[in-house]
């Protein structure tokens, strides 16, 4: 709530008057309730600040029950309680749906990981099968020389 407002300086005791309608008030708290009346925005033209005042424009209530989430009207408090119940379900499907998906990119994250280290355990296999081909050949050309081993 923060229309500008100021004393009167050039008429102390003068109360506080309204910036946006230059209405007078005797006290701070006659002007802020005041500044209800004012529906609009304002923007600053110093700091492009913007002043509201109590902007929310909510059509008037016909004295009926309202939600919250979707705006619609019940007749009883337990008409409303009934309908928050469909807000209720949907969120928890929504959490669920997103706990399944989170899920099922570990379970896709595992199998990737499981066939990559297949896949590194298959070449390091080759890798020391190749070693061992070449030691097997270098004890036989050694034999054939003459060599110790």
């Amino acid at each position: 709530m923060t229309i500008e407002m100021k004393r009167s300086i050039s008429h102390p005791g003068n109360g506080y008057e309204c910036k946006t309608c230059k209405r007078r008030f005797d006290t701070f708290q006659a002007l802020g309730g005041h500044q209800g009346t004012h529906r609009r925005v304002k923007f600053s033209d110093n700091n492009d600040a913007c002043l509201l005042n109590l902007d929310i424009v909510v059509p008037k209530s016909s004295g009926l029950h309202r939600c919250k989430t979707c705006i619609k009207e019940f007749s009883t408090g337990q008409a409303l309680g009934g309908h928050m119940r469909r807000h209720r379900i949907e969120k928890a499907l929504v959490l669920m749906e997103e706990e399944r998906l989170w899920q099922q990119q570990v379970v896709e994250k595992s199998e990737s990981d499981l066939v990559l280290e297949a896949v590194e355990l298959q070449r390091l296999k080759a890798e020391e099968d190749k070693r061992h081909e070449v030691k097997n050949e270098l004890v036989l050309a050694a034999k054939e020389w003459g060599l110790s081993v």
